[in-house]
């Protein structure tokens, strides 16, 4: 239980990083193309070396299908959070990223049995509080942009699937192969997702030639995105109602926390009450366990 628990939070530490790192990334203006390839690639590698060390159903093509359907999802997923930043709020957008663990939940509790219990009404609505609070903190604070509100719609509906779905990856590996396999499934996730990146890149004027950049927050993001995984994978054995809440619930606190310190952002008293309701959640998953 707590080897799980553990492995969660870590996962959503590392995923805050990606949040710094991707937001000094849209600071740069980094090229969204050749900072995906240079993230996917990275964490790739991170996930290969792994590979070397374990078991895995390389013979299974139901893995690879599973590995390769997960990387189109990763990189749908990044290119509908552009568009979706593009037409709207950016709070709004990563308050949907993040309350995409909804469709994984629902999902493990419909397909694959995992039972609902008293405590997780609790957890949603602390989690969906916690959502609200960093929505009204980051609007009040300024961040907003200008969009079409048709297409912004439909991009934070892909925002959700794309993200929701991925996330249910994650389980279903878990559900049919057990630990084995962890590292060969990101990397071949990593992988393919990369190569969908290079048609883009070719069609720039630019092409495959990366300023620095594009380097330093595509790797360094690839690098924090490779190990979230690898404690993801870890943590699959807790119920998806446990997990993915405080994986997302620590990404969150977490992000704000560095974000505010990185690039002296304020902490208003919206997100600083989100903070608690993600404090709350985290409190709230480990009582499910205990």
């Amino acid at each position: 239980m707590w080897q799980g628990l553990i492995a969660a939070a870590t996962a959503g530490m590392c995923n805050a990083g990606v949040g710094v790192w991707a937001k000094g990334a849209e600071r740069r203006q980094c090229r969204p193309a050749a900072f995906s390839f240079l993230f996917m690639v990275m964490a790739g590698v991170l996930s290969a070396t792994a590979a070397t060390r374990e078991t895995a159903p390389w013979g299974h093509r139901g893995f690879w299908f599973l590995a390769m359907g997960m990387g189109a999802l990763f990189y749908s997923a990044l290119v509908v959070m552009i568009l979706a930043n593009r037409y709207g709020p950016p709070s709004i957008v990563w308050s949907l990223v993040n309350l995409s663990l909804v469709l994984p939940i629902g999902l493990s509790a419909i397909l694959l049995g995992e039972p609902l219990v008293g405590m997780d009404g609790a957890i949603g609505l602390a989690f969906i509080a916690m959502l609200v609070c960093f929505g009204r903190g980051t609007a009040s604070a300024g961040d907003s942009a200008p969009g079409h509100t048709g297409r912004f719609i439909a991009a934070l509906a892909g925002v959700f699937l794309t993200n929701g779905l991925l996330m249910f990856g994650f389980k279903l590996k878990n559900s049919a192969w057990g630990d084995a396999g962890s590292g060969a499934l990101t990397a071949i996730m990593f992988f393919s997702g990369a190569i969908l990146t290079i048609p883009a890149l070719l069609t720039h004027e630019q092409g495959m030639r990366f300023n620095r950049g594009e380097l330093a927050f595509g790797l360094a993001a690839g690098l924090a995105s490779g190990l979230a995984n690898q404690f993801l994978l870890a943590a699959m054995d807790l119920p998806a109602v446990v997990a993915f809440p405080v994986v997302q619930g620590v990404a969150l606190v977490g992000g704000v926390i560095l974000v505010a310190a990185v690039y002296r952002e304020k902490l208003n008293f919206p997100k600083l009450l989100g903070l608690g309701f993600g404090i709350a959640v985290i409190v709230l998953a480990v009582l499910r366990r205990a």
